[in-house]
């Protein structure tokens, strides 16, 4: 069968055919925008006990109340200008946290509308693009959302989502630097093993925002740190893994400051714990994309089952990936 025949083969094949991990994701979150739409909030606060006290995971590694709040925060279109839509959605997350008072997850959904609103005001272009008259609203949305955090900083050492918000918060403030890592440090002595403070510690010092890509290689080294008795090097893998994503696609190697021979000890301490194909795909790619042919060949020959095109961008990536990590030096 000729390259170009497979190439198309792998484009048509549905990705949740071979990616448990992504259908895993899909379904949390499904589940909860379903229960919220029910208003079965017994049940919403039922699911979200059990991924706090059990710090559950997906097969990747990925935890499972990260994707529960990302259910529920992908609720609000912040491109909906009415006032009522943005009333009658905060007034029932008010009812949810009625149901239950010492229940966190309302609380912090409540707060993420709050933020969603204020960029429903700002808008997502360039900040130079935005309009005077909308600064006000967007500012003042976002202390509202600072504000109520701290009415309720009692849910900050059960539930680590409380120090997320706090620090997309501090970016969209513009927290200086010492206020910032004030809080991560905080953040991270009380919950080290939550990927996504560490995530949006990295939103903060890009570049375009408060940061550096020095910075940011500086910060993947304190995360080592932070989070070596539970991931090993992993979490440094994890991070460059997000940048990739946020900043430099597949580029990473050319325009950041990653060294490789760290990640790739963070990538091997990723898939001893975590040996999931999705983590696997993803880091054959970085393998591959660091020019590294030994790391690209024993990789893919651990993937089982067609290649996860979700991971490759490309079905042609991952055609030249094998052909390059097969080839001997």
């Amino acid at each position: 069968m000729n390259k170009i025949l497979i190439f198309f083969l792998l484009l048509i094949v549905p990705i949740t055919s071979f990616s448990g991990e992504l259908e895993t994701r899909e379904e949390i979150k499904n589940n909860v925008r379903a229960l919220f739409t029910a208003k079965d909030y017994n049940s919403l606060n039922n699911v979200g006990y059990s991924y706090l006290k059990d710090k559950s995971r997906t097969s990747s590694g990925l935890w499972k109340l990260s994707l529960y709040y990302v259910g529920l925060s992908g609720i609000p279109n912040s491109k909906v200008t009415d006032p009522h839509y943005w009333k009658n959605l905060k007034e029932q997350v008010q009812t949810w946290s009625d149901f239950d008072r010492k229940a966190s997850f309302p609380h912090m959904i409540y707060v993420n509308m709050l933020i969603s609103e204020a960029w429903m005001y700002r808008g997502s272009g360039w900040a130079r693009e935005v309009r005077e008259e909308d600064w006000k609203p967007f500012r003042e949305k976002i202390e509202e959302a600072r504000l109520y955090l701290e009415e309720h900083s009692q849910l900050k050492s059960q539930d680590p989502r409380w120090y997320e918000n706090m620090l997309t918060i501090a970016k969209a403030q513009n927290w200086n630097v010492s206020n910032f890592y004030k809080l991560l440090d905080e953040a991270l002595d009380a919950h080290p093993q939550f990927y996504e403070i560490y995530f949006r510690a990295i939103n903060y010092l890009q570049p375009r925002w408060h940061g550096s890509v020095e910075e940011i290689e500086e910060f993947a080294n304190y995360a080592i740190n932070k989070s070596r008795k539970y991931e090993g090097n992993g979490m440094y893998a994890r991070i460059y893994w997000y940048v990739s994503q946020e900043e430099y696609g597949h580029q990473l190697f050319t325009k950041s400051k990653v060294r490789w021979e760290q990640m790739k000890l963070g990538i091997d301490d990723v898939i001893d714990k975590y040996p999931d194909q999705w983590n696997i795909n993803n880091f054959a790619l970085f393998s591959c994309l660091a020019n590294d042919k030994k790391m690209t060949n024993k990789l893919i020959n651990i993937m089982e089952g067609r290649p996860i095109i979700n991971a490759w961008r490309d079905g042609r990536f991952y055609e030249y990936c094998k052909e390059f990590g097969s080839v001997e030096k």
